[in-house]
């Protein structure tokens, strides 16, 4: 489709582009301010057609690579605090399509999970890697179990760090399903440039506005990434392939008998504050898997920003 110009004579292309070189300045420096060093690299992929951003950190060791995988409206950078308190591994973390570095996608609710398993799966074997663990957040989180389910070789240990969506006693909040509604959800996208203000009303929406001020880097880096004006429609594609103004879709729901046929050790940490739901609304369904653990802490949806000690200790017990 070819691009329309604005009012200044610049395309959206070119816009995409600035921010992208922006963001990748960002990106590096949140990381180094973390003590993450990283190659970045990119596959090709076919299905889905596009091409995938991934930060290659750590070492290799005798133990499986940690995959990391951000969930909506985020980017693989968004785990550099944890990454940081994860030495002696093998670390990648994703820009899933639409997202970070990665290409231009959108999302659909019929393709939702084929998609999960296809990136991963493309992903892995572009980096002629075998079998993971896998550290998952909110979408990534429903990543990993998906993937989890399709290729049970591929994986050996699970953590979901913060609130899966369309898990069993989730349910999405009212501000994310008005994103679903056309005319609404053109009211709802930030119009103008965003800035470090925007960027923390928007992380106060999951609990999260006074942890991310502890990260300048990374609200830096948020701040360039939703420069990029592909993001919103992103944002607004993936919401819509889970969600709809009455809730989750069938489709998209995780159902208990899906979960209990999860044959890999799951490890999930919770906040107690979470905007999917409160730890009590998962515990039946975690304690009915097969080899589970759930871990709460005093957070919002995305712990490791008040506690990256705590999850990271999480994580390198999960691996133990």
């Amino acid at each position: 489709m070819a691009s329309t110009r604005r009012t200044d004579g610049r395309s959206p292309d070119a816009e995409t582009a600035d921010a992208k070189r922006e963001f990748g300045t960002a990106q590096r420096v949140a990381f180094e301010a973390e003590g993450v060093s990283f190659e970045s690299r990119y596959v090709d992929l076919d299905s889905p057609a596009c091409r995938v951003h991934v930060v290659d950190a750590g070492e290799p060791t005798n133990e499986p690579p940690l995959v990391f995988v951000h969930g909506v409206m985020n980017f693989g950078a968004m785990f550099a605090p944890l990454m940081g308190r994860l030495g002696g591994a093998r670390m990648l973390a994703l820009d899933r399509p639409g997202w970070g570095l990665s290409d231009d996608f959108r999302y659909d609710a019929d393709t939702q999970r084929r998609v999960a398993v296809d990136v991963l799966d493309g992903v892995l074997d572009a980096l002629d890697v075998d079998r993971v663990d896998v550290v998952g957040h909110s979408t990534g989180g429903y990543w990993g179990l998906a993937f989890a389910l399709a290729r049970p070789g591929r994986v050996r240990r699970l953590v979901a760090v913060g609130g899966v969506p369309a898990f069993p006693g989730t349910n999405p909040p009212i501000p994310l399903r008005l994103f679903t509604v056309p005319i609404v959800a053109r009211l709802l996208v930030p119009r103008g440039h965003p800035t470090e203000a925007t960027v923390v009303e928007q992380l106060a929406v999951v609990g999260e506005d006074r942890t991310i001020r502890r990260y300048p880097e990374l609200v830096a880096a948020r701040v360039a990434h939703d420069r990029n004006p592909r993001a919103s429609a992103v944002g607004v594609s993936e919401l819509k392939s889970f969600m709809t103004l009455s809730g989750w879709r069938a489709g998209a729901r995780l159902t208990p008998s899906e979960l209990r046929a999860v044959e890999r050790p799951t490890t999930f940490v919770w906040g107690d504050e979470d905007f999917l739901g409160t730890p009590e609304d998962v515990r039946e369904t975690i304690a009915s898997m097969t080899d589970s653990r759930l871990e709460t802490l005093a957070a919002g949806h995305i712990p490791w920003l008040g506690h990256p000690d705590a999850c990271a200790d999480v994580v390198a017990a999960a691996r133990a």
